[in-house]
């Protein structure tokens, strides 16, 4: 399977997860599996990071690019992430922010997949790496639309 494709994958989630899980189908009518959870996360984050963001994976000389959608609840977030490699809608299993520190675990069918970035001081991008499942390690970045 294709790095890039896996990076769809990468619905974002966070390294602390409270366990605690809330479900919605995503606005697109996706399959069961683009149902989501949530992991706490400051309030204050809520407004700055809920919304439609864009992003994209350097892979050598290719670029996927894909979307994130994250919907703030309380002290939590729901979320869906998607590329242009394939029609699925992935789930994020967890988001976490600590000062400028944005980790994202996404659930994909072969694994968990990670990304690690640092929010601009707008909240409005954000630039890092992707973990995927096999260890593999590429360039992120991402902005809302």
């Amino acid at each position: 399977m294709k790095p890039l494709y896996v990076m769809a994958l990468v619905a974002t989630t966070l390294i602390a997860s409270t366990g605690c899980t809330h479900h919605r189908s995503d606005a697109a009518g996706a399959n069961n599996r683009a149902r989501t959870a949530s992991t706490a996360i400051a309030p204050e984050w809520g407004a700055k990071l809920g919304g439609a963001w864009s992003f994209k994976v350097t892979v050598g000389q290719h670029v996927t690019q894909g979307a994130i959608h994250l919907t703030a609840y309380d002290d939590r977030f729901l979320g869906t992430l998607s590329t242009d490699q394939g029609g699925e809608v992935l789930k994020i299993r967890s988001v976490q922010v600590n000062d400028t520190k944005l980790v994202m675990t996404v659930d994909s069918p072969q694994g968990e997949v990670v990304v690690r970035a640092e929010l601009a001081a707008n909240a409005k991008a954000f630039q890092g790496t992707v973990t995927y499942h096999n260890g593999q390690v590429y360039a992120i970045s991402g902005s809302r639309r």
